[in-house]
Parts: structure tokens; sequence; C-alpha cells
């Protein structure tokens, strides 16, 4: 757990979260829940493309993303832009399967000398407060 040196007071991760992502396979089986997460990925990596940082798969259904040398303002607006462009958009599949849905985003930023693991920590909790009301971004 040490203290982040790259991009210190300029780094922010995401965590995201697909909304009733469980009803989601219930209802329409896993490989359509599966394309639905790849569809996120696809989303996601679209709008941080051109930014220092990188995309994970952080769990069943969730995304993290690490964004170095962005500021707040910055990182929030990407943010929106990610859950706008999930909420607008409906997977299909063969036999007639199709679903839209929405994602969850908890955002923390680095602060002093904060270490990895506690700003993973801050940006789950922020996730927390977001699924509280789903399809919304909160920030710490």
């Amino acid at each position: 757990d040490k203290p982040l040196t790259y991009g210190d007071s300029s780094s922010a991760v995401m965590m995201i979260d697909l909304d009733h992502f469980k009803q989601i396979n219930d209802e329409h089986g896993h490989q359509f829940g599966d394309a639905c997460l790849k569809e996120v990925g696809r989303i996601i990596l679209g709008h941080i493309k051109d930014e220092d940082g990188y995309l994970v798969r952080y769990g069943g259904d969730e995304f993290l993303v690490y964004l170095n040398s962005i500021t707040k303002e910055k990182a929030c607006d990407i943010a929106e832009k990610i859950r706008l462009e999930v909420e607008d958009t409906t997977v299909n599949m063969r036999g007639g399967i199709s679903s839209s849905f929405t994602i969850s985003v908890g955002i923390a930023f680095a602060h002093n000398k904060i270490s990895y693991n506690t700003l993973i920590n801050e940006a789950d909790e922020a996730l927390y407060k977001s699924k509280e009301k789903r399809n919304k971004v909160v920030s710490n």
C-alpha cells in the first residue's frame, strides 16, 4: 500500500458497475450479460483512448478506470459521457434478445500522499453512493 508517485495530485480512479446486472443475466442469460459487459468496455475505451490511463475489469460486473494527469472536471465529464452513452445503447443478440441498461460510477481523486489502495477504496465508496439511486456519477 505504497503512496502514489506517478501523477500524485492529478490522478483519478473510476469504479463503474452495471446496474441490475444479476437481473440481466437471470432474464437473458450469461451470454447476453457478457455481451453487455463487452459493450460497456468498448464504450469506456472510446472515451479514455486519448487519455493517459487504462481500463481493467474489476470483478464480475465492475470496471476500474485509472486516469493520470487529469483534472477533476475532465474526469467527471468523461464519466458522465460514458454514463449517457451506455444509457442510450441497446445490446442486441441473435434470437431477438435485446435490452438497454445503465451504469453507476464512483470517482475518487488523488490527494496528498494517498495510496493506490486508498484511492480505489474511495472510488468504491463513491460507487456505493451512486448505486443508491443508480444511473448516476458520484465523486469524492
